[in-house]
């Protein structure tokens, strides 16, 4: 079974994308913050990670520059990276998505899109791992 892990903190979004992926048979992980998702990845085999570029942190604001630690502590530390997506919202943070590209991040989305569209993507990704 193929794991993956988001890192998104609308629980909103992450829920509805959780819900989506198990569907069509991933185990999934959750994590709102960029260092629970460093726990998770730590501890888990993870094949496909979904990273929200700008993370919200409730006691400071916030953090700009979540996801996009997450995705340096990956290409840096993570031997054998799991394929990434990167994903952001907001026009003034479009350019966060080339910062991701810069890191290797496997495809870029910007939100809005439907759950079927990130399970589709996902899909394509561990597909293309088995050639």
């Amino acid at each position: 079974m193929k794991t993956v892990l988001i890192l998104e903190d609308e629980s909103r979004l992450s829920s509805a994308w959780q819900s989506a992926l198990e569907e069509v048979g991933f185990r999934v992980f959750v994590e709102s913050t960029s260092e629970d998702a460093v726990a998770t990845l730590a501890a888990e085999q993870v094949d496909v990670v979904v990273v929200d570029m700008l993370i919200r942190d409730h006691e400071s604001g916030i953090r700009p520059k979540g996801g996009l630690s997450f995705l340096t502590h990956v290409h840096l530390n993570v031997e054998n990276s799991p394929k990434v997506i990167a994903v952001t919202g907001s026009s003034p943070d479009l350019k966060l998505l080339s910062y991701a590209q810069l890191l290797k991040a496997d495809l870029r989305l910007e939100k809005p899109f439907a759950p079927e569209e990130l399970t589709w993507r996902v899909q394509r990704l561990c597909e293309h791992d088995k050639d």
